[in-house]
């Protein structure tokens, strides 16, 4: 398992700073949560999104700019482009 933290974390750096289509699944207490293409239901990582007064409901696409990770989540705000 500390292999795979690892791998896990070395793939999720290089997506960082890159802008991704995202889908908005769901919004739970002020939390958006999405997944990249990449991503499989259930089984890959959380993205949590920063929406800020971006108006966005579940089944939205997205672009989303990737600011941070870990081995289990990303992170990322709503682009302006």
């Amino acid at each position: 398992m500390e292999l795979q933290k690892g791998i896990a974390t070395s793939l999720d750096r290089k997506l960082e700073g890159q802008t991704l289509t995202v889908l908005i699944e769901r919004i739970e207490d002020g939390t958006t949560y999405a997944r990249t293409e990449y991503d499989a239901p259930e089984v890959d990582n959380d993205m949590l999104i920063e929406i800020g007064d971006t108006i966005v409901e579940e089944g939205d696409f997205c672009k989303v700019i990737i600011e941070d990770s870990t081995a289990y989540e990303s992170f990322g705000r709503i682009s302006d482009n």
